[in-house]
C-alpha cells in the first residue's frame, strides 16, 4: 500500500468560535435521569462520530451553520440529556441533572478540500482535531456532549459529535443525529427518545450463570493502573470495503459450518479483519488470538427495547481462535466463531450480565462507583453496522462517510464495523491500533485486495 502522500497535519484546522447551545424548550426544574448499571459501566469512556457532508451546492452558504445551531436547539430539547450534566447522587452513583446547561458548539475551518483530505489518508491526524471534547466526569461545570462544524476549504463541512459514554451507546448517538437531521428538515421525529425501562436493573432473583462470565470478571477489571502507565501511541484508520468486496467474502465462506445460519457480512468481515491484526500482531501458528466482542442489544432484550432507548444497551464478550485455523487464509472457522457467539446472545445472557455487576456490587468489588475501562481487554471489536449512520438527512443530504471511535483506546486497540454509504453489504471499518501493529497492518497483502480505494498512511 502506498505511503506518505501529503503531509496534511493537525494544524490544518482552525477554531474560530466557541458558544453554548441552549435547548429551545426548557424542561422542569429539578428533573434529573438516573444512569443505569450499563450507563455506569461505560463512565469512563466517551465516543466520537464524525459526519462528512456534500454542501458545496446549498445557495446560502453563509447561514448554513446559523441554521444548524437552530435546530440544534430543537434536537436537545428532545435529547434533554444531551445539555444537561452529571452529577453523584446521595447513594454515589450518577445522574444527569436536566438543568439546560447547553451543549458546547465549536465552529472551524481546514485549510484542505475533503477530497485532498480523504486521498491524503493522513486525514486520521486531523480527525481528532474535527471532533473536540471537554468531557470529564469530575465537574458539574462540564458538559456531555460536544458538536463542531468544519468547512472544508470547498465548502464542504464536517459535523463532529462526542459525548461522555455514560449518557448514550453509538446507536443512541446516531439517533440524536438523525433527530437532528429531522428538526433541520421540519419532518416528525421517527424514533423518540425512550428513558427509564424498568427491565434494565438487576432481578429480584438473580440469576448469575451467564456465558460472559469470564469476561466481565476477568484480570482487566483490576488493571486500570497498568493500562494508564502503558501510554501507547495509537493510530487510526477507516477502511471502506463495498458490496461487491463483502458479498465475495460471503460466498468463500459458504462451505463452513454455522451453527446459526449463513454468516452475515459482519461476521466475514470481523474474520478478515481480525485474522490481519493478529498477523500483524506477530502470532503464529502456534499462537492464540484473542479479542473482546461488543454487540448492540436493544432488539435482544426482551422486552425489545425501542430503538429511541437513550443510554447504553451494550454487551461484551471475550473470543478466541488457534492461528492455525486461519491458514490458507480460510476465513470461514473464525467467522464461524463470530456467528455463534452473536447468535448464542438472548435476552437471558443480558439480564444475568446486570445480575452479575449488582453481585460484585455487594461484594465490594465498587464496579458502578469506579468502573473499568472497557474496550481495553486486548483487541476489542464492536459491530454496530445496523446503525442509522446515513439516516441522518439534512436539508442538503445525507453524509458521505461516517467514522466512530469510542476514546480513550486502550489495550491492543478496536476494530469499530458501521454500515457504509453505498448501502447493500458495503461496511467500514474504523480500526486503531498501537502504531507499530498498524504500520504491518497497512501493509497486509490479503487485506490490500480487498480494498475499495488505496489506504496511504
Amino acid at each position: 500500500m502506498q505511503m506518505g502522500a501529503d503531509a496534511v497535519g493537525a494544524d490544518a484546522v482552525v477554531i474560530h468560535g466557541r458558544l453554548t447551545v441552549f435547548p429551545a424548550k426548557t424542561n422542569p426544574i429539578g428533573k434529573v435521569h438516573k444512569l443505569s448499571y450499563l450507563d455506569h459501566m461505560m463512565r469512563r469512556h466517551y465516543g466520537k462520530l464524525i459526519y462528512y457532508y456534500d454542501t458545496s451546492s446549498v445557495e446560502n452558504r453563509p447561514n448554513l451553520i446559523m441554521s444548524l445551531r437552530i435546530t440544534l436547539s430543537k434536537a436537545i430539547s428532545n435529547f434533554p440529556l444531551f445539555c444537561g450534566r452529571l452529577r453523584k447522587s446521595d447513594d454515589g452513583l450518577w445522574e444527569v441533572t436536566m438543568n439546560d446547561a447547553g451543549l458546547r458548539a465549536y465552529e472551524a475551518t481546514c485549510d484542505y478540500p475533503m477530497e485532498k483530505f480523504f486521498a491524503g489518508r493522513k486525514h486520521s491526524l486531523i480527525e481528532t482535531e474535527l471532533c473536540r471534547h471537554e468531557i470529564n466526569d469530575s465537574a458539574i461545570f462540564t458538559p456531555v456532549a460536544v458538536v463542531q462544524f468544519t468547512e472544508f476549504s470547498c465548502g464542504n463541512i464536517a459535523i463532529g459529535l462526542s459525548w461522555h459514554h455514560a449518557i448514550a451507546d453509538p446507536m443512541c448517538a446516531t439517533l440524536f443525529m438523525k433527530a437532528w437531521g429531522e428538526a433541520h428538515r421540519g419532518a416528525r421525529i421517527l424514533h423518540p427518545p425512550f428513558f427509564h425501562p424498568p427491565s434494565l436493573g438487576p432481578r429480584p432473583q438473580r440469576s448469575l450463570i451467564t456465558q460472559s462470565r469470564n469476561y466481565y470478571t476477568s484480570s482487566f477489571f483490576n488493571k486500570e493502573r497498568d493500562l494508564d502507565a502503558k501510554n501507547e501511541l495509537y493510530q487510526s484508520v477507516t477502511l471502506n470495503f463495498n458490496h461487491d468486496t463483502v458479498t465475495k467474502l460471503m460466498s468463500e465462506v459458504q462451505n463452513g459450518s454455522y451453527k446459526f445460519g449463513p454468516p452475515l457480512p459482519s461476521d466475514v468481515l470481523c474474520a478478515l479483519l481480525w485474522v490481519a491484526v493478529s498477523r500483524a500482531q506477530g502470532k503464529s501458528s502456534c499462537d492464540v488470538a484473542m479479542a473482546s466482542l461488543c454487540l448492540e442489544v436493544r432488539k435482544i432484550h426482551r422486552p425489545p427495547l425501542p430503538y429511541g432507548y437513550v443510554g447504553n444497551a451494550l454487551h461484551f464478550s471475550k473470543l478466541s481462535f488457534p492461528m492455525d485455523m486461519a491458514e490458507d487464509n480460510d476465513l470461514s472457522r473464525v467467522a464461524g466463531i463470530i456467528n455463534e457467539c452473536a447468535g448464542m446472545l438472548d435476552s437471558e445472557e443480558v439480564s444475568s450480565v446486570i445480575d452479575l455487576i449488582q453481585d460484585m456490587e455487594d461484594q465490594g468489588k465498587g464496579v458502578l462507583r469506579d468502573p473499568p475501562f472497557f474496550y481495553s481487554d486486548g483487541l476489542t471489536i464492536a459491530i454496530f453496522d445496523h446503525l442509522f449512520c446515513y439516516d441522518d438527512h439534512f436539508q442538503f443530504g445525507r453524509p458521505s462517510r461516517v467514522t466512530c471511535s469510542v476514546q480513550p483506546i486502550k489495550g491492543d486497540g478496536q476494530i469499530i464495523i458501521l454500515p457504509a454509504a453505498e448501502g447493500g453489504s458495503s461496511r467500514s471499518a474504523t480500526i486503531s491500533l498501537p502504531k507499530p501493529v498498524m504500520e504491518k497492518l497497512l501493509n497486509d497483502s490479503q487485506l490490500e485486495r480487498l480494498l475499495v480505494e488505496p489506504v496511504i498512511s
